[in-house]
């Protein structure tokens, strides 16, 4: 709810999930943000799910994740932010299960027609694979380091683990600094 006042404040705006962290320069990202015209870019991810209002949502590959979104102060940006929180707040109330956050970001950037932009491969490397551990910046507790494997198990054996397994191939290949996102959460 407060990305958008902040929007109006700050252009571009890079929001991330609290629960990211960045390792590597954002600097030209954001140089590129102010100089490229779109309302908003997203990093993909390999597999999305189709629930609720999703479902309608054309399916398409790579999807896109919310949790690393380069923002511009445009009037399609402010649309989608309010139409991603609208479906939100409703889903919270009506729904049972109410982290429906990112089929809703899909169902609000279809349904509001925001120009966007795909992100490189490395926005979004997350912080269970091999790759996080050439971020000098990243040093889990043990605790943490228990959670992160617990997550690539569960990512890599899960549902999507084979589109899961290229994406990490993918990112352990390239020689660029990821910015690291979803690390684990704790309690």
């Amino acid at each position: 709810a407060a990305l958008p006042a902040l929007l109006r404040a700050f252009a571009p705006l890079l929001a991330l999930d609290a629960d990211s962290v960045a390792c590597g320069s954002l600097e030209p990202l954001l140089r590129w943000g102010a100089a490229t015209p779109f309302d908003v870019a997203l990093r993909p991810v390999p597999a999305a799910v189709a629930k609720g209002r999703a479902r309608a949502v054309p399916r398409r590959v790579p999807e896109f994740n919310g949790g690393f979104l380069l923002l511009r102060n445009t009037s399609g940006a402010l649309r989608f932010l309010e139409r991603w929180r609208a479906l939100y707040a409703r889903s919270s109330r009506t729904s049972k299960h109410p982290t429906s956050d990112q089929p809703l970001l899909r169902a609000a950037l279809w349904e509001t027609g925001a120009d966007y932009r795909e992100l490189g491969r490395f926005y979004g490397c997350p912080a269970w694979a091999d790759r996080a551990a050439t971020c000098a910046g990243f040093a889990p507790d043990a605790a943490a380091r228990e959670a992160l494997a617990r997550k690539k198990r569960q990512k890599l054996g899960g549902a999507h683990g084979a589109l899961w397994r290229a994406h990490v191939r993918r990112v352990d290949r390239g020689p660029e600094a990821c910015v690291l996102l979803h690390g684990a959460h704790l309690a």
